[in-house]
């Protein structure tokens, strides 16, 4: 008989990974969010803040138990339709004409 692999559908799936920190048992919800670089430092405090306090109050729970990562990228280093961002201009991407 195949073993049985859960799924986030399943009731008694937790969504459990050894890699991800856990309070009390619980996985640590863990945002991660890809963008560009944050100069300034209120600024990136208060995306942060932001992002603790929505998942927070959408998990029931405590702020502590919120982990934010950013990784923050520069536009050499990020491409959209097989064109680097930097090489983009101040324009935006090309038009398709």
């Amino acid at each position: 008989m195949p073993s049985r692999v859960e799924s986030p559908g399943d009731r008694s799936y937790n969504g459990a990974r050894e890699d991800v920190p856990k309070e009390n048992g619980v996985n640590m919800p863990v945002i991660t969010v890809d963008g560009p670089r944050i100069d300034d430092l209120d600024r990136k405090r208060k995306l942060v803040r932001a992002f603790t306090d929505a998942a927070s109050e959408a998990f029931g729970l405590g702020k502590e138990a919120i982990v934010v990562i950013l990784h923050e990228t520069s536009p050499d280093c990020v491409s959209t339709g097989g064109e680097l961002v930097c090489d983009r201009g101040e324009a935006g991407p090309p038009s398709s004409a």
